[in-house]
């Protein structure tokens, strides 16, 4: 018959393995117990800073806002200046050089109130 052997180190390794292994099925079943398997979570964003107002905003504010800078923030000022105030978020649509691509960006960071 078949006769292996193992070395000391080699017996320390597989037990390593099997006590991962053991360790690893009973956070598995934990997590699955206690409801929170298969949950994502929403991540703490400690960084995120409240919406600017588009309506009362000073440019030190919009430019503040990922996606616009001075020369987009004058140009926001100047439409609020000539039109009023910004009736929905969709209006920044009607200034120069904020198109699409820009506004996906800049509307999740500006609100109207």
């Amino acid at each position: 018959m078949f006769q292996f052997s193992l070395t000391r180190q080699e017996k320390n390794v597989l037990l390593a393995v099997a006590f991962c292994a053991i360790i690893g099925i009973g956070i598995s079943f934990i997590s699955k117990a206690s409801g929170s398997y298969g949950k994502i979570e929403p991540a703490l964003n400690l960084k995120e800073s409240p919406k600017v107002n588009l309506n009362t905003a000073a440019q030190e504010q919009l430019v503040a806002v990922k996606g616009i800078g001075k020369k987009t923030a004058e140009k926001i000022i100047e439409y609020r200046q000539k039109h009023g105030k910004f009736y929905s978020l969709e209006e920044l649509k009607k200034i120069s050089g904020i198109a699409d691509k820009k506004f996906k960006v800049i509307e999740q960071s500006l609100t109207i109130e």
